[in-house]
């Protein structure tokens, strides 16, 4: 996903993430979210060494 100026340095950045949710009688018992936060970083401008 391609976010345009989502973040204070205008920069645009792509980012991957995953919602997991657990449902137990048609209600949500657990939600949780995964994100990539390095794409964030390096669109602000962050140092972030490669791996």
């Amino acid at each position: 996903m391609r976010f345009t100026g989502a973040v204070h340095s205008g920069r645009t950045y792509d980012n991957h993430f995953v919602s997991v949710i657990a449902i137990q009688d048609r209600r949500v018992t657990h939600w949780r979210d995964y994100l990539n936060p390095v794409a964030v970083f390096q669109a602000l401008g962050w140092l972030v060494e490669p791996r």
